[in-house]
């Protein structure tokens, strides 16, 4: 019998591309992936789980202990008979895992140059001409939906002070242009009618271009010049057709920016392909507070993120900005947590991802103080997410008498009616049929 798996992925839209590209390997490989909710029957003839996978996350405090939580309730359901952990909770502290019962490994990329699947196919004992071939390939298929993510680069050297990642991701790398549009052009045949380019650090795109079978197997450390950039790339590929059905018609979106990395030539890249590139930026903030912003190391200052948000709502025509914000940051007072809910109102977001500061051990802002008593946190959460549902409310509205692209992805027949996401990165329901999934309809 084949052996069987099952992966679990917490954290950002890398580590989803991640797992999907040791997905995709193993079952080249010949193992059986097995559905990764609920428990298995106990009289099916897969029954017994041969690896569990767990793809970690060490953003926040709250993200290892669900990390650590997801092991433990699997281990008790499902008894794997061996227990894999990696991703970047595995990279700050193996140990932590390695204690857990039932785990039986916990890798990272070290020895691999940065590549965390190739660590995690190597250790299964995946054939290196097999890891080669498929990593070489890039994505066929990315799970059931009609959304695929490509990762195009990885690795970042911001160093906020708030931040593990550099320290966990910090080998700079970009997956060369004709490999991305290669990979780009396999999912359009396949069907997949919007294509989210993500990265670590994706501004950084062009830096040090290697290979996507990149591992202990093609070690080059030496980093190379930008061979190309981010606008010349989506400027290419809102460009491209593809063959086969309906793949001609496919839009494109990018995840988080740098706000300065959104300069007028991608932007006007954009308004240029208006039909093929989503007018949707996700610009991060963190702080809309000058002196904050400034004690969390990010780059420019927030009157150049404010400026650039202008320029884009002028040259795309009424995008959709969403952004991340933490509230509590150390130190963080009235004054400085009010100037950032002013930027926020100023520039209108459709969205906020927000996060209460939470300490990473490593970090500077782990010693910085004073520290935000945790009832305050909560309350600027709760005051700036009845802002954000202001602002996004006045966004809709802003949309009312336009025509908006949705792309359908659920079908829910009890109601007859159907989910979908639109280019503004908004969700509705709405009336429509099971033949409506996979494909565009406008409202």
């Amino acid at each position: 019998m084949n052996p069987t798996f099952q992966i679990f992925t917490l954290g950002c839209k890398v580590n989803q591309y991640e797992s999907e590209q040791i997905r995709q390997t193993l079952c080249r490989a010949g193992f059986v992936c097995l559905e990764k909710s609920g428990p298995i029957k106990e009289n099916s003839e897969t029954a017994i789980l041969d690896w569990l996978l767990v793809n970690s996350c060490a953003v926040t405090q709250e993200s290892e202990a669900k990390s650590r939580k997801l092991i433990r309730q699997t281990v008790k359901r499902s008894a794997p008979r061996n227990v894999l952990v990696f991703g970047c909770s595995a990279e700050k502290d193996v140990q932590q895992y390695l204690e857990i019962p039932g785990v039986t490994h916990a890798v990272t990329g070290k020895a691999h140059g940065g590549n965390r699947v190739a660590a995690v196919l190597e250790t299964m004992g995946i054939p290196e001409e097999l890891c080669v071939q498929s990593l070489g390939e890039g994505l066929r298929q990315f799970g059931e939906r009609h959304r695929a993510y490509v990762k195009i680069q990885d690795g970042c050297r911001q160093f906020c002070t708030y931040c593990l990642i550099p320290h966990l991701r910090n080998e700079l790398s970009s997956v060369p242009e004709e490999e991305v549009v290669s990979e780009v052009h396999s999912l359009l045949r396949r069907g997949y009618r919007e294509i989210i380019l993500t990265g670590i650090h994706l501004g950084y795109y062009g830096l040090n271009p290697r290979s996507r079978m990149q591992s202990r197997w093609l070690k080059e450390d030496r980093e190379r010049p930008r061979e190309t950039n981010l606008t010349q790339l989506m400027g290419r590929l809102a460009e491209m057709d593809a063959d086969g059905p309906g793949a001609h018609d496919f839009r494109l979106r990018l995840s988080s920016l740098e706000a300065h990395e959104a300069g007028d030539d991608l932007l006007q890249i954009m308004a240029a392909h208006r039909k093929r590139i989503c007018p949707h930026l996700h610009l991060s903030m963190q702080s809309g507070s000058p002196t904050v912003h400034r004690r969390m190391n990010r780059p420019g200052t927030v009157e150049q993120y404010v400026e650039r948000c202008e320029s884009a709502k002028k040259i795309l025509d009424q995008p959709a900005l969403t952004t991340d914000i933490i509230v509590g940051f150390p130190g963080e007072t009235e004054k400085e947590f009010l100037e950032t809910c002013e930027v926020v109102r100023h520039i209108g977001f459709s969205k906020i991802h927000i996060f209460p500061f939470s300490a990473r051990p490593g970090t500077p802002a782990e010693k910085m103080g004073p520290a935000v008593p945790k009832e305050e946190k909560h309350r600027r959460e709760l005051y700036l997410a009845e802002l954000e549902r202001e602002m996004r409310e006045r966004f809709v509205q802003s949309l009312a008498d336009r025509q908006t692209q949705y792309l359908i992805e659920r079908f829910h027949s009890e109601t007859q009616t159907v989910t979908g996401t639109s280019e503004y990165y908004l969700q509705a329901e709405f009336p429509g049929s099971a033949d409506d999934v996979g494909n565009f309809l406008m409202r």
